[in-house]
């Protein structure tokens, strides 16, 4: 009996010895999640620093284009409407007249 009983003595401290060793992996894949959470909170950080810089230089885009090319176009063809408009109006009196 005293061999059964060391024998098993010697499993139940190789069953703790890997259970110390099972836990120092765990730890170990733990802190390697915080890191890995730590460093992907960076990174969007960073791309959605990038992302508003790049919305930001389009709305600068748009204005200017807007303002440079929309708004004369505009301008120029209520012009374009209320010349056409006018001319239409003075010839349609002619002709009726005639």
């Amino acid at each position: 009996m005293g061999v059964l009983q060391a024998i098993g003595d010697v499993i139940l401290i190789l069953a703790a010895l890997f259970s110390l060793i099972a836990f120092g992996f765990l730890a170990y894949s733990g802190w390697m999640i915080y890191r890995l959470v730590k460093d992907v909170k960076a990174e969007i950080s960073t791309v959605t620093d990038a992302a508003k810089e790049t919305l930001d230089e389009a709305q600068g885009t748009v204005r200017f284009v807007s303002e440079s090319i929309v708004k004369p176009a505009s301008v120029v063809a209520g012009y374009g409407a209320a010349i056409r408009a006018t001319a239409k109006a003075l010839t349609e009196e002619i002709s009726k007249k005639t």
